[in-house]
C-alpha cells in the first residue's frame, strides 16, 4: 500500500504518507468532510489522538466512529516545532 492523503488547510498542503498508518484513516475521513474518531471495542472511550492502543483500558481493538463535532476539551498539547512543512510560518 502507498496510499498518500494530500490535502489543503488553511492555504497550506498537507501531506500524510502511508507510513503514518495510525492517522491516515483519520485524515481520509477529513478528507471528505467527515469527523470521525476511534472508538475503543471494549470500554467505550473515544480517542484523540489516534493510538494503537485504548489509554484506559489498553484494549487494542477500536473501530472509527462519526462524531458530531461538539464536546468538551479537557486538556490540550502543544507542539514546539513544525509536524508538516505547511506549519513552519506558524511556529
Amino acid at each position: 500500500m502507498s496510499e498518500t492523503i494530500v490535502n489543503e488547510y488553511l492555504g497550506m498542503t498537507l501531506q500524510i504518507d502511508h507510513l503514518d498508518h495510525a492517522n491516515l484513516t483519520y485524515f481520509q475521513h477529513c478528507t471528505n468532510h467527515q469527523f470521525h474518531l476511534q472508538k475503543c471495542d471494549d470500554c467505550g472511550l473515544i480517542r484523540y489522538p489516534v493510538s494503537e492502543g485504548c489509554s484506559w483500558c489498553g484494549s487494542s481493538r477500536a473501530n472509527w466512529t462519526e462524531v458530531e463535532g461538539k464536546g468538551t476539551v479537557h486538556s490540550y498539547t502543544e507542539i514546539p516545532h513544525a509536524i508538516q512543512p505547511a506549519f513552519k510560518s506558524f511556529v
